[in-house]
């Protein structure tokens, strides 16, 4: 059995498509929080707020202006982009665990995920940022 710097050293870098693809745990770890956090929030945020909140393409939209329907809104949401800030450090974890060939479950990754808080917060802080900028883009163009 080879250590993975001696494979490396003979075939080189793993190539992006195998260590995308290869491996569904980058997928589920991703995946799983930001679905079970928008099926959660959008649940709670329109059990809440049903009168003045509902769910239109996958986002919250305001029917009549009060102050639960913003509270409601802005916790969605908050817990939607924690929920993406985690699933994208999960994911991250499990894909540099695939760069130096191992396997990472996604339970794995999840685990490492919240042991770092910190990396959730700043994927928490840079996500809604580069959303801004992308869109701010696309305006533009």
């Amino acid at each position: 059995m080879q250590d993975s710097s001696t494979t490396r050293r003979m075939f080189g870098p793993a190539r992006a498509v195998s260590l995308a693809f290869g491996d569904p745990s980058p997928l589920l770890a991703y995946a799983v929080p930001s679905a079970l956090a928008a099926v959660v929030a959008g649940g709670v945020a329109t059990t809440v707020a049903a009168d003045d909140l509902s769910i239109v393409n996958h986002a919250p939209a305001l029917v009549a202006a009060s102050p639960s329907a913003f509270v409601g809104a802005a916790a969605f949401t908050v817990v939607l982009a924690l929920a993406q800030a985690f699933g994208l450090t999960a994911a991250t974890s499990a894909l540099l665990a695939r760069v130096d060939g191992r396997r990472l479950p996604a339970r794995g990754a999840w685990a490492r995920a919240a042991r770092r808080p910190g990396a959730v917060a700043i994927a928490a802080a840079v996500s809604p940022m580069l959303t801004v900028l992308d869109e701010a883009f696309a305006a533009s163009v």
